[in-house]
């Protein structure tokens, strides 16, 4: 797939991709592939029909573990879609962790609001099993929130954001705040209203980066 640009764009991309490349809504969760993560994770995986929270300091395995994830769609041929509002990503580094950028469509909007216009757009066409969205944090009010929580549960995709340390989504089914440590990766867990909580080491090793 192609790097979208525009909404324009972005239209012309989701008006062009054929209905069997749509995600088979058989799975309740989407798995990362890594033990130790998947084990803390509810079901063992990021939910569809929701809004998942990757927030940490940069250099804490955020970018690995969305990787991860994307990875193991791709190689499975469902396709993804990845929102980059900085334009900071590097697909061929993506490449590296076994990505497959024929099956990812990347968009890249000019500012944050238009980012978040485009992520509801994708999610709403239900085409991909996953949604990644990254350097959205600032443009992530209330209402957006909400609104992006609706068209995730109606389309059944899995929404993942990766975003700032100090960070907070409103709304999301899950956020896993990641940290450093001399040991490995420590991941804390607060799972919705429910405030459900948990905790998980991640081996470096485990992490593309």
């Amino acid at each position: 797939m192609a790097t979208v640009t525009d909404l324009v764009a972005l239209k012309r991309a989701l008006g062009g991709l054929s209905p069997e490349l749509k995600a088979s809504s058989e799975r309740p969760v989407i798995g990362t592939g890594i033990p130790a993560l998947d084990r803390l994770l509810p079901d063992h995986g990021f939910p569809r029909g929701g809004l998942s929270v990757i927030a940490g300091a940069s250099g804490a395995g955020r970018m690995s573990i969305a990787a991860m994830l994307v990875e193991r769609e791709t190689s499975a041929g469902r396709p993804v879609a990845w929102i980059d509002a900085r334009g900071t990503l590097y697909p061929p580094a993506l490449a590296l962790t076994g990505v497959r950028l024929d099956r990812v469509l990347f968009i890249r909007a000019p500012d944050e609001v238009k980012a978040v216009r485009a992520l509801n757009q994708v999610v709403e066409s239900s085409v991909f099993s996953v949604v990644v969205a990254t350097g959205v944090d600032v443009a992530l009010t209330p209402v957006r929130t909400r609104r992006l929580a609706s068209a995730s549960q109606k389309a059944q995709v899995s929404v993942v954001m990766v975003l700032e340390e100090s960070a907070r989504l409103e709304g999301a089914a899950l956020v896993l705040h990641l940290s450093r440590r001399p040991e490995g990766i420590v991941v804390d867990l607060t799972q919705g209203r429910r405030v459900r909580e948990g905790r998980a080491l991640v081996e470096r090793t485990a992490l593309v980066s």
